[in-house]
């Protein structure tokens, strides 16, 4: 299926003209998007479509907010049980003693029960249901410890997806010889293409390099492309400039960078920064930082 097809049927199923199957396949491309599956490919046309397609955008949040509300219940659930506190509690060396401790607790108990029922009964208590309700409460506790983990340790990628989203274009004038190229570099972006854009956005600072608003879309373009080595080194300059109005997004992009690219020192550190801001960005950073 072309690019194009698929543009097609996420047009279908805004209108509410596609079967259940197909339904399915694009409500699967929404949630390979925010889980940060989706291939290069397929990514280059579904933030197009973003960019694009106000409903198909509104749909995109509703299920992200959809997955953030479980996820947020799940969690809350999990941390009124006793079992999350006293791991919350522990060092990680503590951790393996913590369970050993629940697992001699797990076969007192088991054991009183037996006993218990000992003097009831003609025979003896059947020992392999005790050593498989002994496996089943140790299962358990592991399941648990797991989805501890788990919800605590959300892979980079995870977390990029989730907080990833391209940054909407602002029309920008200016006058002189970089005007044209400036322009060209600003559609191409608008449209989604960004290796055109980023090639465009080259030129427009190779003829005036003090331009912050060419680096700053250049800097996008790259991410958007992969080009992460670039991106990193190219919202960097944006930060160390004159102060400017995007040092702040530059500041978010780059800690985004960061964190794809396994360097979460790093990261955190720029999100500590955008943290005293309270504003929209400030508060990003600080719910990125709790799941980190």
């Amino acid at each position: 299926m072309t690019s194009k097809e698929k543009i097609q049927r996420i047009d279908a199923y805004l209108q509410g003209n596609l079967s259940a199957e197909q339904e399915a396949q694009v409500e699967q491309w929404m949630d390979d998007y925010l889980s940060g599956t989706l291939s290069l490919e397929d990514q280059a046309w579904f933030n197009q479509k973003l960019q694009q397609d106000t409903a198909f955008a509104q749909e995109v949040n509703l299920q992200r907010d959809i997955r953030l509300g479980l996820e947020k219940a799940m969690n809350q659930e999990f941390q009124q049980t006793s079992l999350y506190k006293d791991l919350l509690a522990s060092t990680t060396t503590e951790i393996d003693q913590n369970l050993k401790n629940r697992f001699v607790l797990l076969e007192e108990q088991l054991a009183a029960k037996e006993e218990k029922v000992i003097p009831l009964q003609s025979k003896p208590v059947n020992r392999s249901l005790y050593y498989w309700l002994s496996g089943v409460a140790a299962c358990l506790i592991l399941g648990f410890f797991v989805y501890l983990f788990w919800q605590n340790q959300h892979k980079p990628e995870q977390l990029y997806a989730k907080y990833y989203e391209p940054y909407m274009i602002a029309s920008v004038q200016r006058n002189g010889s970089a005007q044209n190229t400036q322009q060209q570099a600003m559609q191409a972006y608008e449209e989604g293409d960004y290796q055109l854009a980023a090639k465009a956005f080259e030129s427009c600072l190779s003829l005036t390099p003090q331009d912050i608003d060419c680096r700053f879309y250049l800097g996008l373009s790259y991410l958007e492309t992969q080009q992460l080595p670039k991106a990193e080194q190219t919202l960097k300059q944006v930060i160390q400039a004159t102060p400017n109005e995007y040092t702040t997004r530059a500041q978010w992009y780059l800690a985004l960078v960061y964190l794809i690219n396994n360097k979460s020192k790093d990261a955190r550190l720029l999100l500590q920064e955008l943290s005293r801001d309270h504003g929209f960005y400030g508060k990003k950073a600080d719910m990125l930082m709790e799941e980190m």
